[in-house]
């Protein structure tokens, strides 16, 4: 792979700036986001030397890297923009962190996340596939060079 190219899946691929849209998402929905800017409405288990490691609203343990975020959190529950950069066991990278506070409600959330994410309103309403088919034809691209 030429230099003008970094690995578009490893936690070492350039993060360009993201102001697009970034569907919220549990822990097991995730995997579907790979290599795609997400929400992940959170728990803070652990905040230690730039990671967190937090719950997601279904419970799901992840790993996230602050080591691109300006705000660091100070509140028990988060909302996390981030970039699902790794094929290692699904390393965060955090571009924008949300405080939520001391008390939010994951399970809400968590519904809330499984109806967004159920057909037809996924791809008919709330487009839930755009960036992830985008960032499927920009992979074809690189391989096609």
């Amino acid at each position: 792979m030429s230099d003008k190219h970094p690995p578009q899946h490893s936690s070492e691929a350039l993060l360009e700036p993201y102001e697009g849209f970034s569907p919220r998402v549990s822990g097991k929905l995730l995997s579907h986001f790979f290599s795609c800017y997400v929400t992940l409405p959170c728990e803070i288990i652990d905040n230690s030397l730039g990671y967190l490691t937090v719950h997601t609203c279904d419970r799901v343990p992840v790993k996230v890297s602050l080591l691109k975020v300006q705000t660091k959190p100070m509140s028990r529950f988060v909302d996390i923009l981030s970039k699902y950069c790794s094929d290692d066991g699904g390393l965060l990278v955090a571009t924008r962190i949300t405080n939520l506070g001391e008390e939010f409600d994951l399970k809400t959330a968590e519904h809330v996340i499984d109806l967004i994410h159920r057909e037809p309103w996924a791809t008919e309403i709330f487009n839930v596939h755009a960036q992830h088919d985008l960032a499927m034809m920009n992979d074809l691209e690189v391989i096609s060079d």
